[in-house]
């Protein structure tokens, strides 16, 4: 979501852009639910000001350049490096990150890289081979160690489960990904670290603020109104967060790349008539069309700005 704000000034007049595209996901959520239910409309108040980050020194002898494979992660190491950074981002605005096949001018983009962040979990393993031929000379972080993982349904490729990468729809998740990153920029950078872990901390307040008002808005919505079907299995951490009943998605599986069949399709369309699901999230990443077919057929809405 955040790769839809794509222009620097964008990036300087926003705290974050995770933290501003989450609260657009769950507002956009909130309009969706209320025009399903017009005549019990829920209406939820704004989200706070995410609070300024304190400043970050500038680095003597110039930034510490950094590369990340998405911009999700980008957004994230400029709001803890701040201006001792200097980002590159692999994957281009709106880009789907599961069939992403980089050219070679990508490599020359980790050249001359202090630090590689990279996501893991199989979202962007085509960072590999960049990392392979770029010949070294910079750490590599992942900075979804240490976060606890969720499986989801296979992607009819013959596993019964998939690890769930999606985990930054999370903000507790997103507040690990960012303590991460800044011990990655203190390692490369030790005289930065309390800045770092300054503005760590700053932006771990935001996203709890954020965690607590999201909470807040879904508890406004009726518990039999919380049964949602995505485009695919992309939003499965900010629904165990929340107490959100994702009952099926039109592209089965974690990654976008598969079709569902005729007879999925049809099983799907019955669930969500059993449940009473009036909206279907897509996000702009995946092209909407099988979405939008099922939802003709069934006779509901479709929520493809996310």
């Amino acid at each position: 979501m955040s790769e839809r704000l794509r222009r620097p000034g964008a990036r300087s007049r926003l705290a974050s852009t995770l933290v501003v595209a989450l609260a657009l996901l769950i507002s956009l959520m909130g309009s969706a639910f209320a025009q399903s239910t017009p005549t019990n409309a829920t209406q939820f108040p704004p989200f706070s000001t995410p609070a300024t980050l304190p400043d970050a020194p500038a680095r003597d002898g110039g930034a510490l350049k950094v590369v990340a494979s998405t911009s999700i992660i980008g957004d994230l190491v400029r709001q803890i490096g701040g201006n001792r950074v200097e980002v590159s981002t692999i994957l281009p605005a709106n880009a789907d990150p599961h069939d992403f096949e980089p050219s070679p001018k990508d490599v020359a983009t980790l050249e001359g890289a202090h630090v590689v962040f990279v996501h893991g979990l199989g979202l962007d393993t085509w960072t590999q081979d960049l990392i392979d031929n770029a010949g070294g000379g910079f750490s590599v972080v992942t900075v979804t160690d240490g976060i606890e993982t969720a499986t989801r349904s296979g992607n009819g490729d013959g596993h019964d489960h998939d690890v769930d990468p999606h985990v930054w729809f999370d903000p507790t998740k997103a507040a690990q990904m960012s303590a991460n990153i800044a011990a990655g920029l203190s390692a490369a950078d030790p005289d930065g670290t309390d800045a770092y872990n300054a503005r760590l901390a700053a932006y771990q307040q935001n996203l709890a603020t954020l965690d607590q008002e999201i909470a807040q808005r879904i508890a406004l919505i009726p518990a039999d109104r919380r049964n949602i079907v995505t485009n695919h299995d992309a939003l499965g951490y900010f629904a165990d967060r929340y107490g959100l009943n994702i009952v099926g998605t039109v592209i089965p599986g974690v990654s976008p790349g598969v079709e569902p069949s005729a007879q999925e399709v049809a099983d799907l369309l019955q669930v969500v008539k059993d449940h009473n699901v009036s909206i279907i999230f897509a996000e702009n990443t995946v092209a909407p069309k099988l979405a939008q077919q099922l939802a003709s057929e069934a006779g509901i809405s479709v929520v493809d700005t996310l």
